[in-house]
């Protein structure tokens, strides 16, 4: 096998799947003896994943509306100076904001790009990149392939992006002590998830579906792993419930940054994307539960049409009621066989698809033809210049328009982050900032 050295780019601040997926990627590739260096917004990036490579802390510019990201003249001149030094023989690039700073890089230096789509998404500037581009789903492959003219058979796919070995060592740092542990004598239904405007539905849901479950049952409790804007009236709606139970029904914990604690100490596990996956490798029963609610139980007559939208709930396109969602819940839990059955079939799903160490072993492959590919000729590269220049005049008018419309997003986005480097358990990458320990 041939030791690569990768320049990663994850260039979205904040905190989410795409910043824990790009960390768990880069030390995967790392374990397989690639020398990686990962350029991020290291201090405002939040991932329960610790690094286990190199990291170039490349920095964000407060001034600008949010939609820039941290994409700036600063940035450009801090990567290009890093890479050169670095000598990358290719480079991966995990946010196509990236792009925005590596196509004149790779314009220049000549060096190879893969971008791996961790979304459904296919971004104008996408079309610039002449490289390999990887879809982390068969239905992210299917969106590139038509809004880029490429076949379906050009893109590959790699679902693989999840390392058991983080979870468990959470639970070896627990030393028998979780904090998320129901009390005896009852069962936890756990459900990751971000509070904002774009999951609150499925959250509701899943309330509604608790509420409905005690009315016939004392056995279980409901606790939510997350934060976000709605986090005030999430914990309000919550009280309600449990004060008309005269018990606790349903809580919410936070930001987690154990998360192998967490799902630990659940018995069934709601949530999409990551959070499924993480469930997935610890062997916990696992529903699909986002956008829309309750999407599908991860079971070996329900998980291909669930894998082809990345586990994401995209397969339903509008709200259940709460009755369904309750009524999987009550069949699960009544039903020990049926648990038994999901709680081995989720950690055999994992193991084939979704562990790191294949998706590295894939991306090694595809790093590795990509490095023996030619690249584009002058007149490409001309063309290319042209269309960087145009796309660039036309994302400076949107982020203008942007800042006129939401002056304050950027600024709301940056103030969570600092609440977190004071209070989240684990968070930012780089070794300035520590979390409490209070």
């Amino acid at each position: 096998m041939e030791r690569l050295n990768i320049g990663a780019f994850a260039c979205g601040y904040g905190m989410g799947g795409s910043q824990n997926t790009s960390v768990t990627i880069c030390n995967a590739l790392a374990e397989r003896g690639h020398l990686v260096t990962l350029y991020c917004p290291g201090r405002q990036m939040f991932t329960h994943v610790r690094p286990k490579v190199d990291v170039c802390e490349v920095p964000v510019n407060e001034f600008e509306p949010f939609h820039f990201r941290n994409v700036s003249i600063a940035n450009a001149v801090t990567v290009a100076g890093e890479v050169k030094r670095k000598k990358h023989d290719v480079l991966l690039s995990f946010n196509h904001a990236s792009l925005i700073m590596l196509i004149p890089l790779i314009l220049r230096t000549k060096i190879p790009c893969v971008q791996y789509v961790l979304g459904p998404i296919a971004p104008l500037i996408l079309r610039l990149h002449k490289g390999t581009i990887v879809a982390n789903s068969e239905e992210t492959r299917d969106i590139l392939a038509d809004a880029l003219r490429r076949s379906r058979t050009s893109i590959p796919v790699v679902r693989g992006r999840v390392s058991v070995d983080v979870l468990e060592n959470d639970l070896c740092e627990a030393q028998g002590i979780n904090p998320y542990a129901p009390p005896a004598g009852i069962r936890q239904i756990g459900m990751m998830s971000r509070l904002d405007d774009d999951l609150i539905e499925g959250i509701y849901q899943a309330i509604d579906a608790s509420a409905i479950l005690a009315r016939t049952r004392s056995d279980f409790r409901f606790l939510l792993a997350g934060d976000g804007d709605r986090m005030s009236e999430i914990r309000a709606v919550m009280d309600k419930l449990n004060d008309s139970a005269g018990r606790e029904v349903a809580a919410a914990v936070g930001y987690v940054g154990a998360v192998g604690q967490f799902i630990q100490a659940s018995d069934i596990i709601m949530g999409v994307g990551r959070c499924a996956f993480e469930a997935m490798a610890l062997g916990k029963p696992t529903l699909i539960a986002g956008r829309y609610g309750y999407a599908g139980t991860v079971l070996p007559e329900e998980v291909d049409e669930l894998a082809y939208f990345n586990f994401a709930g995209r397969n339903i396109k509008q709200l259940q009621p709460p009755d369904v969602l309750a009524e999987r819940l009550n069949a699960m839990l009544d039903t020990p066989d049926l648990l038994s059955e999901s709680c081995l079939f989720a950690r055999s799903y994992y193991r084939d698809n979704l562990d790191a160490g294949a998706g590295a072993e894939q991306l090694d492959d595809i790093l590795c033809r990509e490095l023996q590919s030619s690249g584009p000729c002058r007149l490409q590269n001309a063309a290319i210049w042209a269309g960087y220049c145009v796309f660039c005049c036309l994302w400076v008018i949107k982020g203008l328009f942007s800042r006129l419309l939401l002056p304050s997003r950027r600024r709301i986005q940056l103030d969570k982050i600092k609440k977190l480097q004071r209070d989240a358990e684990r968070f930012a990458m780089t070794s300035e900032v520590r979390p409490s320990l209070d």
